[in-house]
């Protein structure tokens, strides 16, 4: 446990003498997707859902919110770490939250080592990227995996990587939509149901947009026809 997710523990602990763990942890990850979406995407109806959060709380605690998202900046800057994960079930809030389980980092990890071979150094090496997909992602832990093991390897992964990931509930979704703008990675973010193939949301990280993806993508046929019908489902469910 490293001292910004010791801080992020404790500073978060320091709110419940008000108000309930889960209403806490809950509310800072929806605040903190929130900032980081409509810093590039302005997009109304999620900053009046973010004030509508934001309502809840004195100046002081909004300032304490600000700091749980430093910390969580800070504990993901050499991103040897799935750090909203982490502190998600070292408070254990998974047994709040239908016995839900992350990944633990060193199994994403290791899996991405097995992966990341000379196929994916040759696809790179010819298209310039790859591209990783998770059905369920959770906080994002195999992603963050990969682009930490790509990154050892000497790939730049903001460059060179573009996940598509999923999750059908709402938190993980956010979660995990943190943590790859703070990493820089450039993905699709999409809160829906891989099985039913149900999309309700799908969220451009910043390093999607400011990297012009949906333009490099398509020269991807197969890849771009996929998310282009996620988006579709998604928009007209909206």
């Amino acid at each position: 446990m490293n001292t910004h997710h010791k801080e992020f523990v404790r500073t978060i602990q320091q709110l419940t003498q008000k108000y309930r763990l889960w209403d806490i942890y809950s509310d800072f990850v929806h605040l903190a997707a929130i900032s980081l979406y409509n810093s590039i995407h302005h997009d109304p109806e999620e900053e009046d859902r973010y004030l509508k959060i934001a309502a809840r709380y004195t100046r002081d605690e909004m300032d304490d919110m600000c700091k749980l998202l430093s910390h969580t900046v800070h504990g993901l800057d050499n991103i040897g770490c799935d750090f909203l994960g982490e502190v998600f079930m070292d408070l254990e809030l998974d047994n709040k939250w239908a016995g839900q389980f992350f990944t633990p980092f060193s199994v994403s990890k290791m899996m991405s080592e097995m992966q990341l071979g000379e196929g994916v150094k040759n696809k790179i090496n010819e298209h310039g990227y790859t591209t990783v997909s998770d059905p369920a992602v959770g906080a994002g832990s195999t992603i963050i995996g990969f682009a930490s093991s790509m990154l050892e390897q000497g790939i730049n992964y903001q460059q060179c990587l573009h996940a598509t990931v999923t999750d059908v509930d709402h938190l993980a979704f956010c979660m995990c939509y943190i943590q790859l703008s703070l990493l820089h990675v450039p993905a699709l973010v999409i809160h829906g149901n891989t099985l039913t193939l149900q999309y309700s949301k799908v969220w451009r990280t910043p390093a999607h947009v400011l990297g012009n993806w949906d333009f490099k993508l398509a020269s991807d046929k197969s890849s771009v026809k996929a998310k282009e019908e996620i988006i579709s489902t998604s928009e007209a469910a909206a």
